[in-house]
């Protein structure tokens, strides 16, 4: 189920708020996966709160406690991390990454760079839209595959959780050449 949320932006003084709007957005939909559905200009300046309610806001968060990790930039998953053994994620989400590859974003935050194998062990597991692998748990570990001919040690995914099989099943759909269709003659 899609969520929605509700923002409130201001550009600061000086600034051409417009174009700092699209450089945002696309910010937000090439490296978050989030499209902008609605986008309204205003020209509302009152407060959104009272003074008191602000103190009592700047308090609140002030003492609100935070994941630091997503702070520390992309951390990627490499053979050193899965050397000394297996290690369980919960996929968040699958973003586009460099060169048109699909990365997985793991609940800890960090990624796994999808290489054609792992691709393959994920759409067996899973199917091949990517919605349905979301909250999925896989398994990381070591492993070889073939590259250019030569083997070489790779970060390999496992799926642990199996799919639900209570999902409403996606209907293929049919090629436009069908002769299906009865023609009277």
């Amino acid at each position: 189920m899609a969520q929605y949320f509700t923002v409130t932006l201001r550009a600061a003084s000086g600034r051409a708020g417009i174009r700092s709007l699209r450089i945002f957005l696309k910010i937000a939909w090439r490296h978050l996966n989030m499209r902008a559905v609605s986008v309204r200009k205003t020209t509302n300046t009152a407060p959104l709160w009272r003074s008191a309610e602000r103190c009592q806001l700047n308090s609140a968060i002030r003492t609100t406690k935070m994941d630091m990790r997503k702070f520390s930039g992309n951390t990627f998953y490499k053979v050193a991390d899965v050397r000394d053994g297996p290690v369980t994620e919960k996929i968040a989400g699958i973003v586009v990454g460099k060169f048109d590859k699909p990365d997985v974003v793991f609940d800890s935050g960090a990624k796994l760079s999808i290489n054609a194998t792992n691709n393959k062990v994920l759409i067996r597991a899973y199917g091949t839209d990517s919605e349905d692998m979301i909250g999925q748990t896989v398994e990381l570990y070591l492993g070889e595959i073939d590259y250019q001919g030569k083997p070489q040690e790779a970060v390999l995914v496992r799926p642990i959780s199996k799919p639900d099989p209570n999902a409403p099943k996606k209907r293929k759909p049919k090629p436009a050449n069908s002769f299906d269709v009865e023609e009277n003659f």
